[in-house]
């Protein structure tokens, strides 16, 4: 079994196979969590900032959205301050990643 410490606001990848997953805390401080999973894509995927699409302008389309406040993303219940503006896009197109568990 392989254990990973992670403190307050960082991020944990446990890469693909995994069949179990222990969280454990070293305090009773009340803790968050935030698990993502799932199947693989097939496909190649574009991801940048807190988007992901299969293309560059599923890219700019999302930083657009959030940009104009659009109700695609929704809104954080109890958050009353600003929403977190988008970084500008890069001088450049955003090539899709390769998923290493396909190849």
């Amino acid at each position: 079994m392989t254990r990973t410490l992670l403190r307050a606001a960082e991020l944990g990848c446990l890469g693909t196979g995994n069949d179990t997953l222990t969280l454990t805390k070293e305090t009773d401080a009340p803790a968050r969590a935030v698990l993502l999973g799932g199947t693989p894509f097939e496909e190649p995927i574009v991801m940048w900032w807190n988007f992901s699409g299969r293309t560059h302008e599923d890219i700019v389309e999302a930083r657009q959205a959030w940009e104009n406040a659009s109700d695609r993303f929704g809104s954080v219940d109890g958050y009353d301050g600003d929403r977190l503006p988008a970084p500008a896009l890069p001088n450049a197109t955003i090539a899709p990643c390769k998923n290493p568990a396909r190849h």
